[in-house]
């Protein structure tokens, strides 16, 4: 690896228009293995840079249109357009992670030491006058330091809580039988007076 000087300048080049925040994609993860690269780094994380990639924003825009046009179409509902939207943006960031990843293979001085498909981030290693050819060249869209990859890695594995059960209703008291009985009892024992009285009047 190079100096430090040229490893912050890799990353001052990205800018703040293009750091890409991965944590917003954890949602995609599956884990479903289709690049070669394992998830799990064989280095430092600090040892590397995180690239970032993604799918054109044209693709990103005409999915989220179609998925939109079937809710307004009333064929498909809102939670059935959410889980829609995820399966093929995991698509669309798996399938662009693949291309990047056969683009690296050609290049003999950068090595990914790992790679999360479906959030299109790769921890790179080698050299940085390459990476940042990589970024000129459009072939990544964001170059971080090696850290947000752990980031990324760490929140993908976090399983998210589990909702609490709602509480069962408590049954309704059944109604007192002996309470009926006491006030029949009264009655009749009102009745008893009633007739005493009158037999006391004659």
């Amino acid at each position: 690896m190079t100096s430090d000087p040229t490893r912050r300048r890799v990353l001052q080049l990205t800018g703040a228009g293009a750091t890409a925040s991965l944590a917003g994609c954890t949602g995609l993860l599956d884990g479903n293995g289709e690049l070669e690269a394992d998830e799990e780094p064989d280095i430092d994380p600090e040892e590397g840079i995180t690239a970032a990639v993604q799918p054109p924003e044209a693709e990103l825009m005409e999915l989220q249109q179609d998925v939109m046009s079937d809710v307004e179409a009333g064929d498909v509902s809102q939670e059935e357009a959410q889980a829609e939207v995820m399966e093929r943006q995991n698509e669309l960031f798996m399938s662009r992670s693949i291309e990047f990843e056969s683009t690296i293979a050609d290049i003999d001085d950068l090595t990914v030491e790992a790679a999360i498909g479906e959030m299109g981030a790769f921890l790179l290693s080698g050299s940085d006058e390459r990476m940042v050819e990589l970024l000129r060249d459009g072939d990544v869209n964001a170059l971080l330091p090696g850290e947000e990859y752990a980031a990324a890695l760490e929140s993908g594995e976090e399983t998210p809580p589990e909702a609490e059960p709602e509480p069962e209703p408590e049954p309704e008291p059944e109604p007192d039988e002996d309470v009926d009985d006491d006030d029949g009892d009264d009655e009749d024992d009102s009745d008893d007076e009633d007739d005493s009285g009158d037999e006391d009047d004659d």
